[in-house]
C-alpha cells in the first residue's frame, strides 16, 4: 500500500489545497462549489506532469519536482499569510509588498528543493512526502465530513406553502410582482444626516407614479441573507439560534431559504412565472427554482474565482486578469451586468403574466463602477468612499426612473412593484465597508441607524390601474420588510394574515450571524 501511495504522492498535493480552502470556507459555500476547482487542480497537474515527463528521465526526480511545483503554486496564500507581519511592514514602508514577497516565496521553494534534490535515498523521500501528502488531505477531512453530516441533518427540506399554516386560494386577479432589491440604499435620513445628501427628488418621483414611501423602515437583519430569507419566507429567522447555535458560522441554512423561498413557492403554485435577475454575489447568482434567469454571472463560479486569487498566478498575472475579465469578475464586468441587466428590465414587462420578478441589484453597493451620469468609474476607498456611493446612488436613481416607468408603461395589466433595500450602507470610519475586522457592539448609534435604516416603497394598484388607499389597506411609514408580502397578499390574495412586530436585530459581528441583539429601540424612528 506504501509503495502505491509512494508512487502517487504528487497527486496529494493537488487535492489538498482545495479542501483547505474549502474548509476555512465552508461556512459560506456547500460542498458542490469544489467541482470546479478540483477540476482546476487536475488540469494544472496533467498539465505540469506531461512537460515534466518529456524533460525529465528519472521517475522519482519527476515526482519529487511534480510535488514541489504543485505545492508551489497552490501554497502562495499560505505563505503570505504565516508572514502577515512582513506583509503589513512592507506595506508602511511603502515597497512593492506583492513583488518582494513573491520573490522571498521564490527563493524559498527553490532552496527547499535542492535541499531535497541532495537526498540519495530516494524511496525513503518518497515516502515521507507520502505520508506528509496523505496528512494535508486528511487533515481538512476531518473538518470537513462531520461539518456536511451535521448540516445534511439540519437541512429544510419542508416545502410547506402555507403561512400562518392558510393556504393562498387562487384568485381570478394576479397581478404581475416584481420585488427589487436595491442593495445597501440608505433610508433618505441617513442619506441627508450622514451623506449630506437630499433624495427628495427620486421619492417625489415616486410618491407621483402612485408609490407609498415607507420613510420610517428599518432592516429587520444587518446582512443580506439573513434580510432576504425573512422577507422571502414572511417571518423571523430568530429560531436559527436555537437551531444552530449562537456560535455557529454557517451561512448556507440562510441562503438556502433565499434559493427556495416559500413567496415563490407560492406564486408559482399560484400559476405565477418565476422570472430571477442575479448578481454578482454567489447566493443570488442564479436560482435553480426560477423559471428564468437572468444575470450575465450565471455562468461563474465565485469560490473559484477566490481560489485562484490564493495562488501563485495571482501575484503574478491576477491583475491581467481580473482587468480582461478571464477569472469573469472585474470592475468593467460588473458595470455591463448592470447594465445588461436594465437592458433586459426593459422587455420583462412583455412576457407572459402572471409573473413574479424578483431582482437583487447590488446598486448602490460597491464596487463603485457608475459616475453620477451612469458612465464608467474607477472604484474607490478611503476619503473617496463616501462620493462614490453617492454618485453610484444617484446613477441608481436615474436608471430606477427609466425601468419604473417602463413597466408601468408596457405592462398589459396593472403592476405590484416593491422597490426595497435589504440593509442600508455600513459607517465606513466605524465598520469599514461590510463590517469585516470589527466589532459591532461597539458600533454607535448614528452607525446602526446609517446601517439599519433603509429604503422601502410600494406600487400597488387596483383592477383599474389606482394606487390603493396604502393606509387603510394596512400599510404604514414603519413597515419593515417581514411583513411586505403578509400585507400585500392580503390586498391582491383577499387573505387575513396579521402583521408581526416590527423588529430591528443586530449582530456582535460576521463570525455569529445567529447571535441576535435587538435594536429596535435605538432604530425606530422618534
Amino acid at each position: 500500500m506504501m509503495k502505491f501511495l509512494s508512487k502517487i504522492y504528487p497527486l496529494f498535493f493537488a487535492i489538498f489545497p482545495v479542501l483547505f480552502y474549502y474548509n476555512t470556507n465552508r461556512f459560506e459555500t456547500t460542498i458542490s462549489s469544489l467541482m470546479f476547482p478540483f477540476t482546476l487542480s487536475i488540469v494544472i497537474y496533467a498539465c505540469v506532469y506531461g512537460i515534466l515527463r518529456l524533460i525529465v528521465v528519472d521517475k522519482n526526480r519527476l515526482k519529487l519536482l511534480l510535488a514541489l511545483f504543485i505545492f508551489y503554486f497552490f501554497s502562495y496564500v499560505h505563505f503570505v499569510n504565516s508572514f502577515s507581519f512582513l506583509k503589513s511592514l512592507l506595506s508602511n514602508l511603502h515597497l512593492p509588498t506583492n513583488l518582494i514577497l513573491f520573490i522571498l516565496y521564490s527563493s524559498l521553494i527553490v532552496l527547499v528543493g535542492k535541499l531535497l534534490l541532495k537526498i540519495k535515498d530516494r524511496d525513503k523521500l518518497a515516502k515521507t512526502l507520502a505520508l506528509i501528502g496523505i496528512y494535508l488531505v486528511i487533515f481538512p477531512l476531518t473538518k470537513i465530513i462531520p461539518w456536511e453530516v451535521s448540516r445534511a441533518q439540519t437541512v429544510r427540506t419542508t416545502k410547506d406553502n402555507t403561512i400562518d399554516g392558510v393556504v393562498i386560494k387562487n384568485v381570478a386577479r394576479k397581478p404581475d410582482i416584481y420585488y427589487i432589491i436595491l442593495d445597501r440604499y440608505a433610508n433618505d435620513t441617513s442619506l441627508s444626516d450622514y451623506y449630506g445628501f437630499d433624495n427628495s427628488d427620486f421619492l417625489n418621483f415616486l410618491k407621483s407614479k402612485g408609490f407609498y414611501i415607507a420613510d420610517h423602515s428599518y432592516a429587520n437583519f444587518p446582512k443580506t441573507h439573513l434580510s432576504l430569507a425573512s422577507s422571502l419566507n414572511l417571518e423571523y429567522v430568530n429560531y436559527f439560534t436555537k437551531q444552530f447555535g449562537k456560535e455557529n458560522k454557517d451561512y448556507t441554512p440562510a441562503f438556502r431559504m433565499v434559493q427556495d423561498n416559500k413567496v415563490a413557492r407560492i406564486l408559482k403554485s399560484l400559476g405565477y412565472r418565476y422570472i430571477y435577475f442575479g448578481d454578482w454575489w454567489e447566493p443570488t447568482r442564479v436560482n435553480p427554482f426560477a423559471d428564468e434567469n437572468i444575470n450575465l454571472y450565471s455562468g461563474s463560479n465565485e469560490f473559484l474565482r477566490k481560489f485562484f486569487s490564493t495562488t501563485v498566478a495571482s501575484p503574478l498575472i491576477g491583475s491581467y486578469l481580473v482587468k480582461n475579465d478571464f477569472l469573469g469578475f472585474s470592475d468593467t464586468r460588473i458595470y455591463e451586468n448592470m447594465l445588461y441587466k436594465f437592458k433586459k428590465f426593459d422587455t420583462v414587462a412583455l412576457k407572459d403574466s402572471p409573473k413574479f420578478v424578483f431582482a437583487h441589484m447590488l446598486l448602490p453597493h460597491y464596487p463603485y463602477v457608475f459616475d453620477e451620469f451612469c458612465l464608467k468609474s474607477e472604484d474607490g476607498t478611503g476619503p473617496l468612499e463616501q462620493s462614490k456611493y453617492i454618485s453610484q446612488l444617484k446613477c441608481t436613481n436615474t436608471k430606477m426612473k427609466v425601468l419604473v416607468e417602463s413597466i408601468l408603461r408596457k405592462s398589459k395589466t396593472p403592476p405590484v412593484i416593491i422597490i426595497q433595500s435589504d440593509e442600508g450602507p455600513f459607517k465606513i470610519d466605524e465598520m469599514n465597508r461590510s463590517g469585516e475586522g470589527v466589532d459591532w457592539t461597539k458600533a454607535s448609534d448614528e452607525a446602526i441607524k446609517t446601517h439599519m435604516r433603509i429604503l422601502n416603497t410600494y406600487y400597488i394598484p387596483d383592477a383599474e390601474g389606482v394606487p390603493i388607499d396604502y393606509e387603510r389597506k394596512g400599510f404604514y411609514r414603519g413597515i419593515t420588510p417581514v411583513n411586505s408580502f403578509r400585507i400585500l397578499f392580503n390586498e391582491i390574495f383577499k387573505t387575513k394574515f396579521a402583521s408581526l412586530g416590527d423588529r430591528s436585530y443586530f449582530i456582535p459581528d460576521l463570525d455569529k450571524p445567529y447571535s441576535y441583539i435587538d435594536k429596535t429601540t435605538e432604530i425606530k424612528f422618534k
